[in-house]
């Protein structure tokens, strides 16, 4: 029997903070987190895509999640991206996590090579049973390149920990899709700003903006597409204008350079 988990509303994937070296900024990572809380997120995602992963130690990563389950108090779940190059690096990391006390994990598909639907899901399946923590899958194939399709999800139904996924593909049939597939097996979120409306519409009813700004900074969220439509449409709304100033920056945050230095031609 699937796990019940409780996660609905706006999950912002929370962008770790550096300071001008590119040294990991945990007291600005500990204020962007509780400001997240103040403005009334539902959840966070630490680690993700724009939390970094890619350029994090596995000892940052482990900072960033420490400081998230201290910061948090219990107050929303936390939830830690597992982004690896390997089936074995992303089950050795979801343990990792578990020994922490992080809430969840949101896992993509194994970096750096796109792979066949069969690879993807032994990937899956892998993580799912290194740990009892409850996993949201995160498909984003504009960016990974790896498609997780719905009827990729309904081949997952079987295992109970993968409870919830991220569909950040801009392809807002796949709600009903899957939905018709497995009905209510899987906590649908949406990851896109642009859709988040149309998604809501597909669920039935309870949808906010997929992209926000707080007082200190913007983040990327993912959001639960349950709830009343009608709120949905004016949240997104006044969300928009914060979702276009984050795309052309953010406030108080910094990507982090490559850790080695790039050859000159």
């Amino acid at each position: 029997m699937a796990a019940r988990i409780g996660w609905e509303g706006v999950f912002p994937a929370i962008t770790t903070q550096f300071r001008a070296d590119f040294s990991l900024d945990i007291e600005a990572t500990r204020r962007l987190i509780e400001a997240q809380i103040r403005d009334g997120a539902a959840g966070l995602i630490v680690c993700g895509t724009v939390g970094e992963n890619a350029s994090l130690e596995r000892s940052e990563k482990i900072a960033v999640m420490e400081a998230a389950k201290d910061v948090v108090e219990g107050r929303v779940p936390v939830l830690v991206g597992v982004a690896e190059y390997t089936t074995a690096f992303a089950a050795d990391f979801a343990r990792e996590a578990a020994r922490v006390g992080v809430d969840g994990l949101m896992v993509l598909p194994a970096t750096v090579y796109s792979a066949k639907p069969a690879e993807t899901l032994a990937h899956f399946r892998g993580v799912a049973r290194a740990t009892d923590l409850p996993i949201m899958l995160y498909n984003n194939p504009p960016i990974y390149r790896t498609d997780v399709t719905p009827a990729m999800l309904a081949a997952l139904a079987d295992c109970d920990t993968i409870v919830c996924f991220k569909e950040s593909s801009g392809d807002t049939r796949r709600f009903v899709d899957l939905r018709n597939r497995v009905g209510d097996r899987f906590v649908p979120f949406c990851g896109l700003d642009d859709v988040v409306v149309e998604s809501s519409g597909w669920r039935a009813p309870d949808a906010s903006p997929s992209s926000c700004r707080s007082t200190t900074g913007s983040c990327r969220c993912s959001i639960s597409t349950r709830g009343p439509i009608s709120s949905s449409a004016s949240s997104c709304a006044s969300s928009l204008p914060g979702a276009a100033a984050s795309s052309r920056g953010r406030r108080g945050c910094r990507s982090k350079a490559p850790r080695r230095p790039r050859l000159r031609d």
